[in-house]
């Protein structure tokens, strides 16, 4: 499977990296992966995933789409989890405008173009709200 993740040591952040074919399995196969290692975790979460080098088509980000959203009921112990996307590709802008229709869900998912400026922006999050609810990731 082209996915790769890692947690960021002293902080609840995990990175996803996915390259070449990217569809809703991919997606699902990561996310189990990620979330089975995630069992202890607790309150807010921020989710770094990184498609800049992932291929994908229409129909399969339209599947993600729908029901990715429900991935994360496989974690109910976390208060929040917060994605950040990273990638300057069609499949990244597409899912982040798609993302803040009220039909996928309302979210205001930041978009970054390199993983280092996302995970700083998930540190600094986190250093000036802790594990509050109320964090939000700014660019």
């Amino acid at each position: 499977m082209p996915f790769h993740y890692e947690f960021i040591s002293g902080y609840p952040i995990v990175v996803q990296t996915y390259a070449g074919k990217f569809d809703l399995a991919v997606l699902t196969d990561g996310f189990n992966i990620v979330t089975a290692q995630m069992r202890d975790m607790r309150g807010v979460v921020y989710m770094v995933i990184d498609v800049l080098k992932a291929e994908t088509t229409f129909a399969d980000m339209n599947a993600v789409l729908k029901q990715g959203d429900h991935l994360g009921e496989r974690l109910p112990h976390l208060t929040d989890l917060r994605l950040l996307i990273v990638g300057t590709n069609e499949l990244a802008k597409f899912y982040v405008n798609a993302a803040r229709q009220k039909q996928f869900g309302g979210e205001q998912i930041p978009l970054f173009a390199n993983v280092e400026d996302a995970i700083t922006a998930a540190k600094s999050a986190y250093e000036r709200h802790g594990q509050t609810s109320d964090a939000p990731v700014t660019m």
